[in-house]
């Protein structure tokens, strides 16, 4: 025998049902892979032996969650710190660096997760709700044969995504709250590893140590694939092939630059007429396919 159910009990029991279902809070949990949705860019191959240390998590609460929402809660299926750890080790490869064993390595590198979550702000009169999403990581470089800290940078991502109306909550938005978990991992996270490993050329050498300068080296064995410089606009561009070379090579191509600029022009004071050298400035530099490329602007003595 059916049983009917009259029309006019349906919204009752849509809100028993709905009680049932948003009073106790649900969870949602993410299958996760690193598998960036953003490409990072790398201009230098360093090429250099680094270990990472730890990677913590500083934040409260449950290690795996990224959203919480009243009693709603998404949360990926591994740790947060396990996750940063994997996309660190990735995006350090791709930049050319070498994982390597704590004895072997130049410098190590320790992670704080200060923060990883979606968050909602519910809409107010007449507003637009939003989830904002936030990823901020510490990055503390030291050395590994004395323990010191070389350079400690956070770096941060943040952006909101307008709700309307409407509030993600679960069963029913859970696609959506998978989304915002993959946006953090997947688009934020690789940018904001690859703000730190881009800004360290940018502070110290602090990664590849000191370097001895080759010796008998010539820029004919260096094989030079180009060299251009305009008088007029005073920039130019140098290619050579490195193959087979370390980093010191870059040190070197890079004191030749200053070498060229040097006998471009000269700014000469009364009295000084002994060559005062040259100055430069690197614009850009990136290697592809064992070719380096240095552009460069040239600046000149008494400026």
């Amino acid at each position: 025998m059916k049983t009917i159910i009259p029309s006019k009990n349906l919204p009752f029991l849509m809100i028993v049902l709905g009680v049932l279902t948003f009073g106790t809070g649900c969870q949602t949990t993410l299958k996760t892979k690193y598998n960036p949705t953003y490409s990072t860019t790398y201009p230098v191959t360093r090429n250099v032996p680094m270990v990472i240390a730890s990677v913590s998590d500083k934040r409260a609460g449950d290690p795996a969650v990224y959203y919480k929402f009243q009693n709603d809660t998404g949360r990926y299926d591994q740790p947060v710190a396990d996750l940063v750890q994997e996309a660190l080790a990735v995006e350090c490869q791709r930049s050319g660096f070498v994982l390597s064993q704590p004895n072997g390595a130049a410098a190590e590198v320790r992670c704080e997760v200060l923060d990883f979550k979606a968050s909602v702000t519910p809409p107010a009169l007449f507003r637009s709700g939003t989830v904002d999403l936030t990823v901020v990581v510490v990055f503390e470089w030291r050395d590994t044969g004395t323990g010191k800290v070389l350079t400690r940078n956070e770096q941060s991502e943040r952006r909101s995504h307008n709700l309307g109306n409407q509030t993600p909550q679960l069963p029913f938005a859970e696609p959506m709250i998978h989304d915002y978990g993959q946006e953090l991992l997947n688009d934020m996270l690789p940018r904001v590893i690859e703000k730190e490993l881009c800004s360290l050329p940018q502070t110290q050498t602090i990664l590849s140590g000191p370097q001895p300068e080759p010796t008998g080296v010539s820029l004919s064995e260096l094989k030079v694939v180009s060299y251009k410089y305009d008088d007029k606009t005073q920039r130019g561009s140098l290619s050579v092939d490195i193959t087979g070379r370390g980093i010191e090579v870059r040190e070197w191509v890079l004191k030749n630059i200053g070498e060229i600029c040097s006998s471009k022009e000269l700014l000469l004071e009364a009295g000084q007429e002994p060559r005062r050298g040259g100055h430069y400035r690197v614009l850009n530099e990136s290697v592809k396919d064992g070719i380096l490329t240095i552009e460069f602007t040239a600046g000149f003595g008494g400026q």
